[in-house]
């Protein structure tokens, strides 16, 4: 009797195991890798390849979408004869989306002005924060000139995908600068000799150009160029001459503005007339 039981006991068991090993679902992953930060649904990741009807349940998901890496999650394969299997597939989330640059505003600046490029664009990523400090521009452009610069952005994220962005930058002409030059417009003069043409004069003219007219004992010599106002100091700079043919570096002159507009000669290169401290004064 006791032979016989346990005979029965060992065929249920040797059954059970054999009516389970018979269970062989088809399986396929069709999803192997998710982007970080997305929705998804883990019962999508897989699917039934047989003609036979099974239930798929997530038996543990350890996915973390906020963070890349490798996950294994397990899935419970089932049937209606009661039949299982877990089966475990690997995901990887995974950061294979560009940052995208978007601009503020037009890229404008004036000349000589300090030119930030992180005030006019913004960086999107959908993993990494805080890439405008990462932005570069490639290509040429000069502040100190008027004009417009075609130039490209460009800004990497962590996982290498870089973005990049065409723009133009505009060099504009500094406008507070002419109102300046527009209060100095003029002819100034001084009045050394009789002869009124051995006399240095100054013209200022609106376009921010000059003409200057200074005596060197041995001849007369104009000069022109463009002039700039900054503070209470006028800037005259040569077209290519130099002020003092001993000085190559003597290429622009400084005259200060007076409280009655008339302008004090500041340099000292060695002419008859203007010499240093003299006034030319506004006609």
């Amino acid at each position: 009797m006791k032979r016989l039981l346990l005979s029965l006991i060992f065929l249920i068991l040797f059954s059970g195991c054999s009516h389970n090993q018979d269970f062989n679902p088809s399986i396929q992953q069709v999803v192997n890798k998710i982007e970080v930060h997305s929705q998804y649904d883990p019962l999508s990741f897989i699917k039934n390849t047989s003609t036979d009807d099974v239930s798929i349940e997530v038996v543990n998901n350890p996915i973390d979408i906020s963070q890349p890496g490798n996950y294994n999650i397990t899935y419970s394969i089932s049937n209606d004869k009661e039949q299982s299997v877990e089966l475990t597939y690997l995901i990887a989330v995974v950061d294979e989306t560009k940052p995208t640059i978007h601009l503020l505003s037009d890229i404008t600046t004036t000349v000589n002005q300090e030119f930030d490029i992180r005030y006019f664009v913004t960086v999107v990523d959908n993993f990494d924060t805080n890439l405008i400090e990462n932005i570069k521009i490639n290509g040429e452009y000069d502040i100190s000139t008027v004009g417009e610069y075609q130039v490209q952005l460009q800004v990497s994220d962590s996982a290498n995908n870089t973005a990049t962005k065409t723009v133009t930058i505009y060099v504009l002409k500094d406008e507070s600068n002419i109102e300046n030059q527009n209060g100095i417009v003029g002819v100034y003069k001084i009045n050394y000799m009789d002869e009124e043409e051995l006399n240095p004069y100054l013209v200022l003219s609106d376009d921010g150009t000059y003409s200057l007219l200074i005596n060197y004992c041995v001849g007369l010599r104009t000069f022109s160029g463009n002039y700039s106002v900054v503070g209470d100091s006028v800037i005259l700079e040569s077209d290519g001459l130099t002020f003092d043919d001993d000085d190559p570096s003597s290429t622009s002159i400084t005259m200060t503005i007076n409280s009655d507009g008339n302008l004090v000669y500041e340099n000292a290169y060695g002419a008859c007339s203007p010499i240093h401290k003299d006034v030319f004064i506004k006609q």
